[in-house]
């Protein structure tokens, strides 16, 4: 009987670390269908509940210890599963994997953003850093057999300078062209908005470029319609306009 109770508190406590390690920790926000952002340790689990409890130092300590190994993911908080790499970890803070523990989330404005269009299926990831930042990733979905989300193309950050940014500039003029270009810090932001005559749902790219710690810059908007067909995304703009300061 001894045995037979020692057993049982042993696989008691086996499941319950077990059950207390996970691959990831979702962050702050996620979509109305379920997706969100979360990071992790590259092949490891983490015991989340148990790192809350220790110091902010110990925290921070075991992070920047395991920093090169740290991943950003895109996660359905339906399944609970990963899917797909988001962001991978780096020596530069600016550039590196946003963590979160109980109370503080990564350091130097170091920002990570999930936006998400439910009707194409379609999804970015833009990240900021203080004064630079914009699209990481593309990525689209679709559901398979058992009716789980699961990705069937994605592209890194180059796309936003091969796909949308080409896009969106052959809809500026020379003049918009030059004025955005003349300012040093540039960031491009991402929202999903319904055309309030139509109905219809585009993305809106606000593309902004200014002077560090100074009043000096200029921003523009445009609505993008971007698809992924054929294995490939594809951006079209409409008209693109200058913002009011």
């Amino acid at each position: 009987m001894k045995k037979l109770i020692l057993g049982l508190v042993i696989s008691l406590m086996a499941s319950q670390t077990f059950a207390a390690a996970r691959e990831f920790r979702v962050l702050t926000g996620h979509t109305k269908g379920g997706l969100a952002l979360a990071w992790g340790l590259k092949g490891q689990a983490i015991d989340f509940e148990k790192m809350d409890k220790k110091s902010h130092d110990e925290q921070w300590d075991f992070f920047f210890k395991n920093e090169k190994n740290a991943e950003n993911y895109l996660v359905d908080l339906k399944t609970m599963q990963i899917l797909a790499v988001v962001r991978e970890g780096s020596e530069d803070s600016l550039q590196g994997t946003i963590a979160e523990f109980s109370e503080m989330i990564n350091t130097n404005h170091n920002d990570l953003r999930l936006v998400y269009d439910e009707n194409s299926k379609i999804g970015v990831t833009a990240g900021y850093a203080k004064w630079f930042g914009g699209l990481e990733t593309i990525f689209a979905l679709k559901e398979n057999a058992y009716g789980q989300n699961e990705v069937i193309g994605s592209c890194n950050q180059d796309c936003e300078n091969t796909i949308i940014m080409p896009a969106m500039k052959a809809q500026m003029t020379k003049e918009q062209i030059k004025d955005f270009e003349s300012y040093d810090a540039q960031n491009s932001f991402y929202e999903v908005t319904t055309d309030k005559k139509t109905g219809r749902i585009f993305w809106k790219v606000t593309i902004t470029s200014e002077t560090p710690k100074s009043d000096k810059g200029t921003s523009y908007s445009g609505l993008m319609t971007l698809t992924f067909e054929g294995g490939k995304f594809k951006a079209v703009f409409g008209k693109v306009v200058k913002n009011k300061n």
